[in-house]
């Protein structure tokens, strides 16, 4: 599945230059900067609960963003040029 760079850049998570900043977001989201899928990133999450707390409707805020980017680690910067190289 491709994604254009409009797709990508509708993620919260990701800023114009394809950097990734802590935003409300949810586990599609975070799968997606990560990588992996939905259901993988919520198994990632499992353990790490009590800590980030409970999501409000599907989203996660940003404090427990940082929370999840310390717990699992900075997720890697997007980097257009190679992904059009690609696409």
């Amino acid at each position: 599945m491709e994604k254009s760079k409009l797709q990508i850049l509708k993620n919260p998570l990701i800023n114009v230059d394809g950097t990734v900043s802590p935003r409300p977001c949810t586990n599609v989201d975070l799968g997606f900067v990560y990588g992996v899928d939905r259901r993988t990133i919520i198994a990632w999450l499992k353990p790490f609960d009590k800590e980030i707390g409970q999501r409000i409707s599907y989203f996660y805020t940003q404090k427990q963003v940082k929370i999840i980017f310390e717990k699992l680690g900075e997720p890697l910067n997007i980097d257009f040029e190679k992904l059009a190289m690609v696409a």
